[in-house]
């Protein structure tokens, strides 16, 4: 369930500019954060491949590259399956991932308060 909520919070990442001040007013920040780690590199095409699913992550969604403490890259999510999904290197170098890294993303989200 925790998965789900983080999914809808990730997608929910805008706000509907005609929504009722009311319902703005129902809303509360919330931390989101999700960490993987880099299945396989594909240095020739310039993506890799998480062990994200379809319930974490959502396309688009970009995610620190993290090794041994060190900052590799930015990845964006571009292709989903149910256990995995695919990510395209776009700042720093593919090259310097290795299998094992991890990938995160950490922000906030608008949220409907429960009454």
């Amino acid at each position: 369930k925790k998965q789900a909520e983080l999914l809808s919070m990730a997608k929910s990442d805008y706000k509907d500019v005609n929504a009722p001040v009311e319902a703005i007013e129902k809303m509360e920040e919330v931390k989101v954060e999700i960490t993987g780690k880099v299945l396989a590199v594909d240095e020739e095409w310039n993506f890799i491949t998480l062990d994200l699913g379809k319930d974490q992550v959502v396309p688009g969604l970009k995610m620190a590259v993290n090794q041994n403490g060190a900052y590799l890259a930015t990845v964006k999510i571009t292709k989903i399956e149910d256990r995995t999904c695919v990510a395209e290197v776009v700042s720093g170098r593919v090259a310097d991932i290795k299998p094992g890294a991890v990938v995160f993303y950490s922000g906030t989200n608008k949220v409907g308060k429960e009454d």
